[in-house]
């Protein structure tokens, strides 16, 4: 039986096309608590930076303009871009950040319950020197079972959404297509032996997953209508 990817995305209000937002001063939901990764983006976010560069391709803008969306700002970009992750601040500075190329039609993700498992704990608690080595080859069993031409991927909000108020929280599918490939994993570059040993050699917790969109797939237009709630009403998916 072919297993299938739900991949959770930051809102984007221009339908996750490889730019920065038109007007990325009204998207206060991409630094939500439930963004992906949330609080990264809220953490890094240059609004004024943003402000600057409007509506730009990614594809165009040098390395300090990229926004901390970049995760998921490509799910349906039809440009490669350069994605980027800093080591968390718990490496204390031993490793340095990594780079990668990200193709069109491509979100970053991760399998997030196979990192909190049972089975990656020694004695109920996390041992560093063992257990990331247990979360890195639950990930890489997980990665393992998603089948290029065959898998799906289904693209969804968290609860940070411009659908979703403080009294009904809803998950928003934005979207789904079929896996065209699954990229390599990625390591903190230059990281210091005691990294290594101690965080499965320095993984990143993210992999490309590359879709067949727009040949195969589709992108529910929310952008396009988001001045038209009556038309939003009835395109609106939320589970």
């Amino acid at each position: 039986m072919t297993t299938h990817l739900t991949a959770r995305i930051a809102w984007h209000d221009d339908g996750w096309n490889g730019r920065i937002c038109s007007k990325p001063e009204q998207n206060t939901y991409c630094v939500g608590v439930k963004s992906y990764p949330g609080y990264v983006i809220h953490r890094k976010r240059n609004l004024e930076r943003e402000k600057v560069c409007t509506g730009q391709a990614l594809c165009n803008l040098r390395s300090h303009d990229l926004p901390p969306c970049i995760y998921s700002i490509n799910a349906f970009g039809p440009d490669a871009i350069r994605g980027y992750s800093n080591p968390p601040d718990f490496f204390n500075g031993d490793a340095d950040r990594e780079e990668w190329d990200i193709p069109p039609s491509t979100v970053c993700v991760w399998s997030y319950e196979a990192m909190y498992g049972d089975e990656v704990y020694t004695d109920g608690r996390l041992d560093n020197d063992n257990d990331n080595d247990n979360r890195r080859a639950g990930a890489d069993e997980f990665f393992a079972e998603l089948e290029e031409s065959e898998s799906l991927i289904f693209y969804y909000t968290n609860y940070s959404n411009p659908f979703t108020d403080e009294n009904d929280s809803k998950y928003v599918i934005v979207g789904v297509s079929r896996v065209k490939q699954l990229g390599k994993p990625l390591f903190y570059p230059n990281a210091t032996d005691d990294i290594k040993k101690r965080f499965a050699n320095g993984m990143v917790w993210a992999r490309n997953m590359t879709s067949h969109y727009p040949d195969e797939g589709f992108r529910i237009p929310y952008h396009v209508y988001r001045d038209q709630p009556e038309i939003l009403d009835k395109i609106l998916v939320t589970p």
